[in-house]
Parts: C-alpha cells; structure tokens; sequence
C-alpha cells in the first residue's frame, strides 16, 4: 500500500515538472479571418432571373388580413363526404370438403355373423366392424350397395371406398 502511494506521488511530481517547463502556446496555427470579394459567379444573374422576378412579386412576411368571423363558421361546417364505393359482393367461399379416403381394402372376413374388413391407413394393417373408430377422424358405418361407407367426424360428411363386388 505504501510503495503504491509513493508511484503516485512520483507521477505527480512528474507531471507538474512537465507542465511547467512545457513550452508556451503559439498563436502559429489559428488562421486569421481575411476579407475577399465576392466572385460574380456567386451573384444572381439579373438577365437571366428577370423572368421569375417580374412573373410574380414576392409576398415575404407580410401579414395578411383576417376575417375572424369567415374562418369561425368554416371551422365547424358540417363535411360532405363521399359516399362509400359500392363494395364488390365476394362470393363465399366454397364449402370445405373432406379429404379423399386414405384407406385401401385389403380384404373381409366373417366371423360369427359379423364381418370384418381389413384396411391399410398409413402404412398400417387395420381391422374394422361396423360402429369403429378409426384415428379418430373417420367412423366405419358398414357396407352397402357395394361399397364401404365412413363418415368422416370433422365435417360430419358421408364418404364411401368402392369395393366392387367382393366374395
């Protein structure tokens, strides 16, 4: 702690050894205003701008007159507005359709008066009866009229695989 101090209190010395012999300032380098005439190229033509200066005289700050009374009235003056374009009628859109059935008949089988069918969904082998559930998006209703007949759960539509005549 102590030998700490004493680096400090060396630089601190230095310091203001330095400062005091440091040379003095110079006036060598601060550039002194010069005054200089203006070239003619920074000044406006007049032939050339008499054009624009004669075509219109220039209002700069002055004040105009006011009618308080005109500005008042306007100011709370009911707005016409535009009556709205006729807005184009946009047809509905369709009404959703379910999805082609992902099922294909493998095969059926009857066991004690109940028939079975086989199905591949998904890469997968399925045995369904009538009344099953089938991943929770199709019902199996049976078969009839020569085809197998699902309803599919979310837009309660009626779907049916074809199957031909099968024996």
């Amino acid at each position: 702690m102590m030998r700490r101090r004493i680096i400090i209190a060396v630089l601190l010395v230095a310091t203001l050894i330095a400062a005091w012999f440091a040379p003095p300032d110079s006036e060598k380098g601060v550039v002194a205003p010069s005054i200089r005439p203006v070239s003619s190229s920074a000044l406006p033509d007049p032939a050339r701008n008499s054009s624009e200066t004669t075509a219109a005289p220039v209002e700069v700050l002055t004040i105009k007159p006011r009618n308080g009374e005109e500005e008042d009235s306007v100011l709370f003056s009911p707005t016409q507005w535009e009556k709205p374009q006729e807005v184009e009628k946009v047809e509905p859109p369709p009404e959703p359709q379910a999805p082609p059935l992902p099922f294909k008949l493998l095969g059926r089988y009857i066991e004690n008066g109940v028939t079975g069918f086989f199905l591949s969904h998904n890469d997968q082998n399925l045995v369904v009866r009538e009344g099953d559930m089938i991943a929770d998006l199709y019902k199996f209703e049976g078969e009839k009229e020569g085809g197998l007949h699902f309803l599919y759960l979310p837009l309660k539509k009626q779907q049916t695989l074809e199957i031909g005549a099968l024996k």
